[in-house]
């Protein structure tokens, strides 16, 4: 189980490559629409793992659920969650199970890509804990080619960090799924941090 990538919500999606755009130095690249979703997104290679800017696409219907219902709220992009990569995503759930949870129920989403091949992807959302967003989700790529191979590179991830009042809670679950890739501190309100070391310097997203 490893990092794959982090996730901007924004309420307009040119805003949200701009904000990273002013942060990195390197404008994200068009990612493509989720259909059904009401969701597009914007990607920028950040080393090992990737960027992902995601906003309302215009050019579907409003959805009232899932994540597009989320994203009118951030008139300022904000990082607000993570994916970890597994091999076997029924595995992973199983594991997610053991730890005290409900089962997640994967799902197979696929969007155009900007080269107009299609991508195919599993993922499944942990839920049964009262953290929302601050527990990453997991994916799965099965034999899809890996989006970051098709991106620009911005530098690299050194590190992902959340701030939760919560956090001794959290950092126990966090253990028991395998997301040993966030370092969680205590703090006033829900916040993730991105580490990034660019060309021109060190970057902290979400500051």
């Amino acid at each position: 189980m490893e990092l794959d990538h982090v996730v901007v919500f924004c309420a307009d999606l040119a805003a949200g490559a701009r904000w990273a755009e002013d942060r990195l130095g390197l404008r994200p690249v068009a990612g493509g629409a989720h259909e059904g979703r009401g969701t597009r997104n914007v990607l920028v290679g950040l080393g090992s793992v990737y960027l992902e800017v995601l906003g309302p696409d215009p050019d579907q219907p409003t959805a009232a659920g899932g994540w597009a219902g989320l994203l009118p709220a951030y008139r300022e992009p904000a990082l607000a969650t993570a994916a970890f990569r597994v091999d076997d995503l029924d595995a992973a759930c199983a594991r997610v199970a053991a730890a005290g949870l409900p089962t997640p129920q994967p799902v197979t989403m696929a969007r155009p890509d900007p080269a107009g091949g299609r991508l195919e992807w599993r993922l499944a959302f942990v839920e049964g804990h009262p953290f929302g967003n601050a527990v990453p989700f997991l994916i799965e790529w099965g034999t899809a080619t890996h989006p970051l191979a098709a991106l620009p590179n911005a530098g690299a991830l050194v590190a992902l960090r959340l701030e939760h009042p919560r956090a001794d809670a959290l950092d126990e679950l966090f253990v028991a799924l395998g997301f040993d890739d966030v370092v969680v501190d205590a703090g006033e309100e829900p916040r993730f941090t991105a580490v990034v070391e660019t060309p021109a310097g060190t970057v902290i997203l979400g500051d």
